[in-house]
């Protein structure tokens, strides 16, 4: 009975410690949006920026046909998101690694969409600035555009 028990317990702790890369971590690098939801979305869409897989769950699929006609200069629209996560994939699979970010700005432009202004840090060693908007999206927060 008390394997049982210790067993159950067990599983119980594996499960809820489970889970997707930094689901839980609502604390961003720099100025808090004081959106818990979108912190978890933003953390969640850098730790995944270098894997177009990884980071499209927190992208509006306007974005991901964005960012894939910027790279491959494809504007025909014929391809479906998956061809183009795939291409857009293998286009940047050599390209330099984000190693961090820090967000310098928040503006709450409505309830819906946040941009926030963003220091990006390259496995070289340099650095970049940039904006992002996140609009929320049939309730969920996603990274919408970059300028």
């Amino acid at each position: 009975m008390k394997l049982k028990i210790l067993f159950t317990m067990t599983i119980i702790i594996l499960l809820c410690s489970c889970g997707a890369k930094g689901a839980t971590n609502n604390v961003v690098n720099g100025k808090d949006t004081d959106i818990p939801e979108l912190n978890i979305v933003i953390n969640n869409y850098f730790e995944n920026f270098d894997d177009i897989t990884n980071w499209s769950p927190y992208a509006t699929d306007e974005f991901v046909k964005r960012v894939y006609s910027w790279c491959s200069s494809d504007t025909s629209e014929t391809k479906s998101i998956k061809e183009m996560k795939s291409i857009y994939f293998e286009i940047n699979k050599n390209s330099l690694k984000l190693t961090g970010y820090t967000i310098e700005e928040v503006q709450k432009e409505s309830s819906d969409n946040v941009i926030i202004f963003v220091t990006r840090e390259w496995e070289d060693g340099q650095k970049d600035q940039t904006y992002y908007s996140f609009l929320k999206v049939k309730g969920k927060w996603k990274v919408d555009d970059r300028f």
